[in-house]
């Protein structure tokens, strides 16, 4: 079971990078191309894939807690501000991972939601984001879970 849910995250990771590359014809109006950092709430890392079109983004993020959650997330981007460096954005994706409990692992499989905010601070290579991440996982941990989420900070290149 747990090989189904490996396979899966792997087929969702390159089906989504390979839609997240720039096509002809995109314009280039973002705050950022790609940026890798730290989340927190719960501890996790980030790595964000903004299309050369502004209104799409991919994300992938690894929770650490209590076992190990990857979540491959495609969103769309709605600017607030007329330099696109503060942002909301609303999407979902998939989820995949296993939880420690009661002396086995656990696997689990999902679809995941995102809502948020994204800010590019101006002049300095760094973004913040906040935003909640409700769940429904099926497999060994089944039902809703809207723990996932929080605050996190990239490096942007």
């Amino acid at each position: 079971m747990k090989k189904i849910y490996q396979l899966t995250a792997i087929l969702m990771f390159v089906c989504i990078t390979t839609y997240a590359w720039p096509r002809k014809g995109e314009r280039l109006d973002l705050p950022y191309r790609t940026a890798i950092g730290a989340r927190f709430s719960p501890l996790g890392a980030s790595l964000k894939i903004n299309s050369l079109y502004r209104k799409r983004s991919t994300e992938f993020i690894g929770y650490f807690s209590d076992g190990f959650v990857g979540s491959v997330l495609y969103y769309w981007n709605f600017t607030l501000d007329k330099n696109a460096a503060f942002r909301l954005y609303v999407g979902g994706g998939a989820q995949a991972g296993y939880k420690k409990q009661d002396g086995s692992d656990d696997a689990f499989g999902g679809a995941v939601g995102v809502v948020g905010l994204d800010y590019k601070i101006p002049k300095v290579p760094i973004n913040i984001s906040a935003d909640w991440q409700p769940a429904y996982r099926f497999g060994d941990v089944e039902g809703f879970n809207g723990n996932y989420g929080g605050l996190a900070v990239r490096l942007c290149f």
